[in-house]
């Protein structure tokens, strides 16, 4: 599993959130990486201005 603030690029942030967001059931682990993944997704998105 990648650091999701270091490790992984915009696409991929982008990539592991639809796979997340796809899942019938999360467990409490997949639930926390969505939060963190998107509150990265944001971060960005507020540093550099751009939308997804």
């Amino acid at each position: 599993m990648q650091d999701v603030r270091r490790g992984m690029s915009d696409r991929d942030l982008v990539e592991e959130r639809e796979r997340l967001e796809s899942l019938d059931e999360m467990s409490r682990c997949e639930e926390m990486r969505l939060e963190i993944v998107l509150d990265e997704l944001a971060r960005r998105r507020q540093r550099t201005g751009q939308g997804w």
